[in-house]
C-alpha cells in the first residue's frame, strides 16, 4: 500500500497512458474501495479525492490511490465492453470519416475525454482532453499526422482522415468518457483500397507495349497479347473481353505487385478486322474498372465492286456521275475507270472513315458517238497481291432532235413572186426518234389545208400560189423525250407591187395660202423607188410635177398650198418598184380647216395621299385639220374669279393643285388651233374631305346643259354660239359648191361628222374626218 501511495505522490501516472495489464492490476488492488464507491459517478469520486487532499496529507495519498483504483476498475470494465465493429472502406487519397458518436441523450452531459486507439497495438493515436476545459476549447493530440482531425461540429462525429493513406488501414477503437454517462466504445475497421497504378497491353512474344491499332495482320495469322496490371490493394482481377463477352478471366501470373493475363487468337480471318480486344482490371466497386483496348488491323483484298448511279438512258451534253464502290478491302482498294480500252481520268476518290469502303466518282458528259460503250470500274489492293475485281456499265445516249430546214431545189427565197409555189424539207436526227414534224409561220402553227394552198406531207411543206401575206419566218419543230427543238428559220419574202400602207393620215385641213406637207407611204418588196402624184378637184384632175415632191424608199412627200376653194380636193399617189406599178392609188383629202371639236369623256380624280390635288383627263376631238392645244380654266363655284389657268397642253390631261378641301369648283376645258377655240367642256367638282372620289361629267356648254349661271359662263356661251354659226355657214357653202360640180375621180363626200381619232394614228391634229358616204 505504501508503494502505491509513493507512486501516487511522487509520480502518479496518467491513466490513459497505462497499458491494459497495469490498469487491470490496479483495479484488483482497489476492488474493495471501488465496491464502496461504485454507485458514485466518476466525476464525484474525483472531486472527493481532491477534497481529502485539502484536509490531510496522509488522507490525500490514500484518496488518490483509491480514486486511481476506482478509475482503473472503470477502465477495465469499459475495455471489457468491446462495442460494435464498423467496417469503413475508402480509396487511397479520398476523405474518410471513422465514426465515433460523442453525443448522449442527456443534454446536460458532455464528453470529458475522447481516445482513439490502434486496435492492433492498443496504443492511442488520437486524444481530446476536455477535463479541465470545454470540449470546444480542448486540445487535440494526434499520432496520425496532419491529415487526421476529429470532427466535433457536424452531426456525423468521428475521426477524419483527409487524405487517407494506405498505411492508415487498421482496426481502430474509439472510447468516449462522459461527465455522468457511461463510457462508450466503438470499433472501426478501416479498409484502404489502392487501385492498380498502371495497366498495359504488351505483345505476348516480344513484350513491346501495344495500344490503339495493332498489326496489320493477314488472314490465317495468330496473335498473342498480354495484359499487365501493376500494384493494387487488394490484388486486382485481370480479364479479357470482346464487347461484353469474356474471352479469358484467369490470370496466368500473380507475382508481387504484378498481375498478368495472356490471350492468344488463332487463324485470323476477315471477320477479325477491327476486332476490339479489351483488358479490364478491377479490385473494388468504389471506382469503375480500368479498361485498355487494342484493335486488330488487317490487310485483306476487296470482296465486292459495284457501279451505282444513272442506270437509264443518258442525255447527250448533260453531266452524269457514276459511283464505283469497293468493299471489304484493307487498306482501301485502288480504283481505276476505263471506257472500252481507254483509261478515264476525270475521277475523284474518297475513302470511308472506317476504311472498309473506298469509292471513286466518275464525271461523264456522253456524246452520241459513245452510244453503246461500256464503262469499267476496276479495284485492286496491292498489299495482298494483284487480284482484281471489276464491274461495268453500258451507256445508252439519248439526244435532242437536230433539225435542218431546206428549201426545194432551184428555189431562192429572196426571188419569189406572188403566184409561185414554194417547197420546204425538214431533216431530223434524234434519239429516241420523233413522232411527227410540226410547221410554223412565225408563231402560228400551219395545218394541212389544200384549199388554202398549204400541203403538209411527212416532213415536207408545200405552199401553193404564195401571196405577199405569205412572207415571213418559216420553221419546223419536232420533239422527243429529251427536248422539243425548232429549226433555224427560213425567211420567205414574196415580191409584190406597191400598195398603200395602212394607218396613215388621210385627211388634212388648212386655210388658203397655208402650205401643207402630205406624205404617202406604201408597202412594197422590193422597196418602191418611183412615185407619181395627181390632184383631183370637183372639176378636174392633173399631175403634180416631180419638182414639188420628195421621194425616198417606199414613201414620198408633196407640198400643197390651196390658193382658192378650187385647191381643196383629193391628192392621189402611185408608186412603182421592180415588180410593177401600184394598181390603186393612195387618196388624201384636203379640206378647209375649222376650229377644233369639243373634248369628250372628261373625268376628275383625286387621292387622299395628295390632298388638294385633282387630275382631269379628257379625250381630244377632231382638231379641225390643224394642230390643236388645250386649255383648262378653274374657278370656285362661289366666285367669278378664275382660280387657275393651264394652257398650251398638247393633250387634254391636267393636274391641278392647291384646291381647298370640301369646296366646289368649275373646270372648263377648251381646244384651240389657228382657226379658233372650240366649245368648252364644263365639269363641276367637289373636293373631298377625307377620302378619294371620282366624278365624271358630260356637261357641255349649251343653252340646255347649264346648271349654274354666271356672267363669265354667259359670255363664253355667246362666243361659242357665234363660232358655231360661223362654222355651219362655211360648211354649207363648201358643200353647195361641191354638189354643183361633177366629180371626175368619182369621189364624193355628202357630209362630214367629227369624232375622236383612233389611238394608233397618233396624228398631230388629233382628228380624223369620218365620211358617211364614200364611193371609190
Amino acid at each position: 500500500m505504501a508503494t502505491l501511495r509513493n507512486t501516487s505522490i511522487m509520480a502518479t501516472p496518467r491513466l490513459w497512458e497505462l497499458p491494459y495489464g497495469r490498469l487491470s492490476a490496479m483495479a484488483r488492488q482497489s476492488a474493495n474501495t471501488y465496491t464502496a464507491y461504485q454507485s458514485l459517478p466518476m466525476a464525484i469520486i474525483a472531486k472527493l479525492g481532491a477534497l481529502s487532499c485539502q484536509i490531510n496529507h496522509a488522507v490525500c495519498s490514500i484518496a488518490r490511490a483509491t480514486v486511481s483504483a476506482i478509475m482503473a476498475i472503470s477502465v477495465a470494465s469499459a475495455i471489457s465492453l468491446t462495442g460494435p465493429l464498423i467496417v469503413v472502406r475508402a480509396l487511397e487519397g479520398d476523405r474518410v470519416v471513422l465514426p465515433c458518436n460523442i453525443i448522449t441523450e442527456n443534454k446536460t452531459d458532455s464528453p470529458i475525454l475522447v481516445l482513439v486507439y490502434n486496435g492492433f497495438t492498443e496504443k492511442p493515436v488520437y486524444r481530446i482532453d476536455a477535463r479541465s476545459s470545454s470540449l470546444s476549447d480542448s486540445k487535440h493530440w494526434s499520432d496520425l499526422g496532419p491529415n487526421a482531425r476529429f470532427d466535433l461540429m457536424s452531426s456525423s462525429n468521428g475521426l477524419v482522415l483527409d487524405p487517407v493513406k494506405a498505411e492508415n488501414e487498421a482496426e481502430y477503437r474509439c472510447r468516449v468518457d462522459f461527465k455522468a454517462s457511461q463510457t462508450r466504445n466503438v470499433r472501426i475497421k478501416l479498409q484502404v483500397v489502392v487501385v492498380p497504378k498502371k495497366v498495359t497491353i504488351v505483345n505476348g512474344t516480344t513484350g513491346m507495349d501495344l495500344n490503339g491499332m495493332i498489326g496489320p495482320y493477314y488472314e490465317g495469322d495468330n496473335v498473342t497479347v498480354t495484359c499487365v496490371a501493376e500494384g493494387g490493394q487488394p490484388r486486382p482481377r485481370v480479364r479479357w473481353y470482346q464487347g461484353d463477352q469474356i474471352l479469358d478471366e484467369n490470370p496466368e501470373v500473380a507475382d508481387g505487385e504484378v498481375t498478368k493475363n495472356t490471350l492468344t487468337l488463332h487463324n485470323l480471318g476477315r471477320q477479325d478486322l477491327f476486332r476490339v480486344l479489351r483488358c479490364q482490371v478491377t479490385n473494388t466497386d468504389l471506382v469503375k474498372p480500368q479498361n485498355v483496348t487494342v484493335t486488330l488491323d488487317m490487310n485483306i483484298p476487296p470482296v465486292e465492286v459495284m457501279i451505282t448511279g444513272e442506270k437509264s438512258f443518258m442525255i447527250e451534253g448533260e453531266i452524269y456521275s457514276l459511283l464505283c464502290e469497293a468493299r471489304g478491302s484493307r487498306p482501301p482498294a485502288q480504283i481505276t475507270w476505263w471506257m472500252d480500252s481507254e483509261k478515264l481520268l476525270n475521277t475523284r476518290a474518297e475513302v470511308r472513315k472506317d476504311g472498309s469502303l473506298s469509292s471513286s466518282m466518275l464525271t461523264l458528259r456522253p456524246t452520241r458517238m459513245k452510244n453503246g460503250s461500256k464503262v469499267f470500274c476496276r479495284a485492286v489492293n496491292p498489299k495482298v497481291g494483284d487480284a482484281m475485281l471489276e464491274d461495268y456499265y453500258q451507256i445508252f445516249v439519248n439526244f435532242k432532235p437536230e433539225l435542218s430546214l431546206r428549201v426545194g431545189p432551184g428555189l431562192d427565197l429572196d426571188d419569189i413572186e406572188e403566184g409561185a409555189d414554194v417547197y420546204f424539207e425538214c431533216d431530223v436526227e434524234a434519239s429516241p426518234k420523233v413522232d411527227r414534224v410540226r410547221w410554223f409561220w412565225g408563231d402560228e402553227e400551219l395545218h394541212h389545208n389544200v384549199s388554202s394552198g398549204i400541203i403538209i406531207s411527212n416532213r415536207s411543206l408545200v405552199l401553193q400560189q404564195v401571196m405577199r401575206k405569205s412572207s415571213g419566218r418559216y420553221t419546223c419543230r419536232a420533239a422527243n423525250s429529251v427536248s422539243s427543238e425548232t429549226s433555224v428559220p427560213a425567211h420567205l419574202k414574196v415580191k409584190f407591187s406597191p400598195v398603200c400602207a395602212a394607218g396613215q393620215k388621210q385627211l388634212y385641213g388648212g386655210g388658203t395660202h397655208e402650205s401643207m406637207n402630205i406624205t404617202c407611204h406604201v408597202d412594197a418588196y422590193p422597196e418602191a423607188t418611183v412615185f407619181r402624184w395627181a390632184f383631183n378637184t370637183s372639176t378636174e384632175m392633173y399631175d403634180i410635177p416631180e419638182s414639188k415632191t420628195i421621194s425616198r424608199l417606199s414613201h414620198s412627200l408633196v407640198a400643197h398650198t390651196p390658193y382658192s376653194q378650187r385647191d381643196f380636193g383629193s391628192l392621189l399617189c402611185w408608186a412603182v418598184n421592180e415588180v410593177g406599178s401600184q394598181q390603186e392609188p393612195c387618196v388624201f383629202h384636203v379640206v378647209p380647216a375649222s376650229i377644233p371639236e369639243t373634248v369628250k369623256n372628261c373625268s376628275v380624280t383625286t387621292n387622299v395621299s395628295a390632298m388638294g390635288v385633282a387630275v382631269l383627263t379628257c379625250l381630244p376631238g377632231w382638231g379641225g385639220g390643224l394642230h390643236q392645244t388645250f386649255t383648262l380654266e378653274v374657278q370656285k363655284m362661289s366666285s367669278d374669279r378664275v382660280f387657275e389657268v393651264l394652257q398650251g397642253y398638247q393633250q387634254p390631261h391636267f393636274t391641278v393643285s392647291g384646291l381647298e378641301p370640301g369646296t366646289e369648283y368649275i373646270f372648263m376645258v377648251m381646244a384651240r388651233n389657228s382657226q379658233g377655240v372650240s366649245l368648252q367642256r364644263t365639269l363641276t367638282f367637289h373636293t373631298p374631305i377625307d377620302k378619294a372620289e371620282k366624278q365624271t361629267s358630260a356637261i357641255v356648254v349649251t343653252n340646255d346643259d347649264f346648271i349654274t349661271w354666271s356672267p363669265i359662263l354667259g359670255v363664253l356661251i355667246g362666243v361659242a354660239v357665234s363660232i358655231l354659226i360661223f362654222v355651219v355657214v362655211i360648211t354649207f357653202l363648201v358643200r353647195s359648191h361641191r354638189h354643183a360640180a361633177a366629180d371626175n375621180t368619182e369621189v364624193q363626200t355628202a357630209s362630214y361628222e367629227y369624232e375622236i381619232p383612233p389611238p394608233q394614228q397618233n396624228l398631230v391634229d388629233e382628228g380624223v374626218l369620218r365620211q358617211n358616204k364614200i364611193q371609190m
